[in-house]
């Protein structure tokens, strides 16, 4: 599986802490004053933080015997091994995860936004810059894919 153990960590964090602060405030809200729409607009919003960052704190690629499974805010997408063309690993805006199927793109994005010592930066190689558990990860999952493809063609 690729995932950055401290991005979800962080995310789950957060999340953890909107909720409190959503739950709080309608507390005090249905317990001292309901004239308080605001309050619960508030209480919303930070609710919507809180799933957002959770959200976040999910993305991953996750290797199946059948199937790749990338994890993304808004979408899961489940890539059967016998249609991938092509995966890759590149920076923008931090590490992703490129897997071809049909012609189309699918990416994993959010693994990380550093290389080893330093925030990703375009060109990066993924073997020299990526974090260890990113490169070995991702070296995984293109064998895996080969592998798969070598049973299956």
């Amino acid at each position: 599986m690729l995932r950055s153990r401290y991005n979800s960590t962080v995310h789950a964090i957060v999340a953890a802490a909107f909720a409190a602060g959503a739950i709080t405030t309608v507390a005090i809200v249905a317990t001292q004053d309901w004239e308080a729409p605001g309050r619960l607009v508030l209480a919303a919003v930070a609710l919507l933080f809180g799933a957002v960052s959770f959200r976040l704190s999910r993305l991953r690629v996750v290797l199946h015997a059948d199937h790749v499974e990338l994890v993304n805010p808004l979408r899961t997408h489940r890539i059967p091994w016998r249609e991938i063309d092509a995966v890759e690993a590149f920076v923008f805006a931090g590490w992703r995860v490129r897997v071809w199927s049909g012609g189309r793109a699918r990416v994993a994005f959010g693994l990380s936004q550093y290389s080893k010592y330093t925030p990703a930066r375009p060109g990066d190689d993924v073997d020299e810059h990526a974090p260890k558990w990113l490169s070995q990860g991702y070296h995984e999952l293109r064998d895996t894919w080969q592998e798969r493809r070598r049973v299956s063609g």
